[in-house]
């Protein structure tokens, strides 16, 4: 390779990536041509052969190669069925939304029509586009009485009322001028210069939270069995389609930033965070270097090459925000629909409760968003990114709304690319596995988090022209190890798929996959997944690799393990160094509950360990403890930092117990808090940059007042008490006036002397149909007598609500 010479390194203090020059062609020849790194393209063949392959049906227990030739293989997929049924409420069914007819409202034209003969009749206008923000972000809801038919003009959603009982959502997909001669002018460009006719592809990514292939195959039967009937012999998309379930599909990490960071980016989450230091997501200011990193994102490179681009993720709060920023660069983004659905419903993508919005559930309306926005751009290059929330809750049961609606959206998209010629790629999937507070006491619950869904579905058409090998390809990679850095690269290889044939050994191929965090990941369209390979080779943490798995330690020897007693110290010194006094308190170990330890080289010692522990100032607070132990000399150069480029904790120790090493290293790989902490710890914890997972709280009035003044007004921003009639719920107050109930809250208002002290005005407390100012507050009767532990259900004890 004689363009290696053009190689230049890009080194940090923490990190290098490879820059590559643009081409490796001959700079007057490059600076005459618009496009040369598509120059490598092969042209399709002008005739090839659509033929009848067989797609190999779903099972839920498929047989896996031999571990004994192939490196990766994971001895079981997640939990049984039994172990399930004690996790996940079997029994539990859910209603359909459709309580009333939603055809009072109707869009004619582009105006709301509202056909109701209830006295109060009412709307609300969805935000513009341009105003479309992602995460925990303010909302303001105004109800309007409804006169006449009400233009929506740019706007895409709306939310109408009919009486106090009906209430229902209009979403709409609109067509952008802008955006489509945009795509359209691109593709132009790189059909003439490469002298090609691209037929359009669509590639859509629906990404559902927290969904194992095990919870996949267990609440979506009827998703199940639609595809398994239509896609065997004599189905209706036997002849024109195929699919692939990619049973080794291991994660990155245990949530949603790891996993997609490097899926949509091509890297890794801490290399991201390193990129964002000094920067606050909170802060307006610093909004244009997220913006800046997306330069990066998947989706600006489907842009660059003609494609339309389209995000949506129904989240109020903030996960993938973290890594995107508030504002993300596509055509069409789809956020703030769910934010005043919270306003509006209380809808929370936490809740165990189902989530109706009107007629449908929560996530039908991304699926119908996601519909209309593939047939609106027929004829057009586009890429689609939709991430849903059914699964992102702790009872493992509100996922299996989604089952019919995803069946439906998936039949819908075949019957539309059923009948016309263009190319798709459709790829239903999931960020990780399924969490639960028990998954860490059995080797199925570790491999349940480890091994999220992924199946992949495009017409035979396009899978043939690639190669007659292609199908073959997708069905070896099915069956090892792949993860998020393939996925990047097979969806670099998708976008330029239009334009020709990519060659294995091409220039732009090679930069790709130099890159990314490994130049070992393939594209899955491409390349065969080779027998040999391990997580190593795609930077998966030995911790979460789904090919070896943990043995539990007796612990009674645990406990006097030295290793293990070296890695309970360094977790407490990292969570105390995270959450700090004086809201947080000082945690010390009280007892070990579990130990495991996974075996990485037999021959020499290197060895996972999993710990789970609780603390004396808290014994409900539980952590696992994560830690990689090896020897020195193999360590060296492979200790792992933070976001900020320290060292995470770390310990070199002399050890006798095995072989003849005597010299290995301990290090801290991850410390997850595993009971539930939600509520005003959490908050507090929040508001004064203390990791919430790590904090164990002093409550707001045991914390000395000079301490937890800024912390308090903080909290009273964003809160109201409202003092209802006796009998009626929290809930039912709060939803009448468009606000949440936060049982946090309630911590809030018992430190009331702060609260006066410490003149904080912006504490609001309604009684009676009028707002009481601070000081009439604090003298309005009974309206402080709390005690004990308080939350919404138990409110209308108390006289004063």
């Amino acid at each position: 390779f004689t363009f290696l010479k053009n190689l230049s390194y890009q080194v940090s203090s923490d990190d290098y990536r490879i820059s590559v020059p643009l081409n490796p062609i001959p700079e007057e020849v490059s600076e005459s041509i618009l496009y040369p790194e598509l120059s490598c393209l092969s042209p399709f063949p002008k005739t090839y052969d659509v033929q009848n392959t067989e797609t190999w049906p779903l099972k839920r227990y498929p047989v896996l190669p031999d571990n004994q030739t192939v490196a990766c293989v994971p001895q079981k997929f997640g939990y049984t069925q039994k172990q399930a049924n004690q996790l996940f409420n079997p029994n539990r069914k859910f209603r359909s939304c459709a309580s009333f007819d939603k055809s009072f409202v109707q869009v004619d034209g582009n105006s709301i029509v509202i056909n109701c003969r209830e006295s109060v009749v009412q709307y609300v206008l969805g935000t513009r586009p341009h105003e479309e923000l992602l995460g925990n972000v303010e909302y303001t809801i105004g109800w309007k009485s409804y006169q006449e038919p009400v233009p929506l003009e740019d706007r895409e959603f709306a939310f109408v009322r009919c009486g106090r009982a009906q209430k229902q959502p209009i979403y709409i997909n609109k067509f952008q001028k802008k955006a489509s001669q945009r795509a359209l002018s691109i593709t132009k460009s790189i059909s003439s210069e490469l002298k090609v006719t691209p037929k359009p592809l669509t590639v859509l990514l629906v990404v559902f939270d927290s969904v194992s292939r095990q919870h996949f195959y267990r609440n979506f039967p009827q998703t199940i069995e639609f595809l398994n009937r239509e896609f065997a012999k004599g189905g209706r998309y036997q002849e024109k389609f195929s699919f692939y379930d990619f049973l080794i599909n291991n994660v990155h990490g245990e949530n949603t930033q790891p996993n997609m960071v490097p899926l949509l980016y091509g890297y890794n989450m801490d290399y991201h965070k390193s990129r964002l230091q000094g920067y606050d997501l909170k802060n307006q200011s610093h909004w244009w270097k997220f913006e800046e990193l997306q330069k990066d994102a998947m989706w600006k490179h489907y842009e660059s090459l003609g494609f339309v681009t389209m995000f949506g993720y129904d989240t109020v709060w903030d996960f993938l925000s973290k890594c995107t920023g508030r504002r993300v660069l596509t055509d069409h983004v789809a956020s703030n629909f769910w934010h005043a659905a919270k306003k509006i419903y209380g809808y929370l993508d936490f809740s165990e409760k189902q989530r109706c919005l009107g007629y449908y559930n929560s996530h039908y309306y991304m699926l119908d968003y996601a519909k209309q926005f593939v047939k609106n751009y027929e004829g057009h290059n586009r890429f689609g990114y939709i991430h849903l929330s059914p699964g992102h809750e702790s009872s493992g049961t509100v996922i299996r709304t989604a089952d019919l609606d995803s069946k439906n959206f998936l039949e819908e998209v075949f019957e539309y690319y059923f009948k016309n010629s263009e190319d798709f790629v459709l790829m239903f999937a999931s960020d990780h596995g399924k969490h639960s507070r028990e998954w860490d006491k059995s080797a199925e619950g570790y491999l349940e988090n480890q091994l999220p869904l992924h199946l992949l579905v495009a017409n035979k058409d396009f899978i043939q022209k690639h190669g007659e090998e292609t199908d073959a390809t997708l069905k070896h990679n099915t069956k090892r190890l792949v993860g998020r850095l393939d996925w990047h690269l097979t969806l670099k290889h998708l976008a330029v798929s239009p334009y020709g044939l990519l060659p294995m050994d091409s220039y732009l191929y090679y930069k790709w996959k130099n890159q990314t965090d490994s130049s070992k990941a393939v594209s899955l369209l491409l390349e065969k997944v080779p027998e040999s390979r391990t997580c190593e080779d795609l930077s998966i943490p030995s911790s979460l690799c789904s090919c070896q798995s943990y043995v539990s330690i007796p612990l009674e020897e645990a406990v006097s393990h030295e290793p293990i007693q070296h890695l309970v110290a360094l977790g407490f010194e990292h969570i105390n160094a995270e959450a700090q006094e004086p809201v947080c308190k000082t945690l010390t170990f009280k007892e070990l509950l579990e130990a495991e330890v996974k075996y990485l080289k037999e021959k020499t010692g290197n060895r996972n360990f999993r710990l789970k522990v609780n603390t004396q100032e808290d014994p409900k607070a539980m952590f696992e403890v994560h830690g990689l132990m090896a020897v020195s000399q193999e360590m060296k150069g492979h200790l792992q930092k933070d976001s900020k480029g320290n060292f995470l904790p770390f310990k070199d120790f002399e050890y006798s117990g095995f072989l003849s090493e005597s010299k290995f290293t301990i290090q801290l790989q991850n410390v997850i808090r595993i009971d539930s902490y939600a509520g005003i710890c959490e908050e507090m914890a929040k508001s004064t940059g203390n990791t919430a997972a790590y904090c164990v709280c002093n409550k707001p009035h045991e914390v000395p007042r000079g301490s937890v003044e800024s912390v308090l007004k903080d909290l009273l921003k964003r809160l109201s008490v409202n003092l209802g009639p006796e009998k009626k719920s929290c809930e039912q107050v709060c939803r009448e006036g468009s606000s949440n109930c936060l049982d946090w809250g309630f911590e809030v208002v018992k430190a009331k002397d702060h609260i006066v002290q410490s003149n904080l005005t912006e504490f609001n407390l309604n009684a009676d149909g009028k707002r009481l100012s601070l000081q009439e507050a604090i003298e309005y009767k009974d309206s402080w007598s709390l005690s004990g532990s308080l939350n919404c259900a138990q409110v209308p004890k108390f006289k004063a609500f």
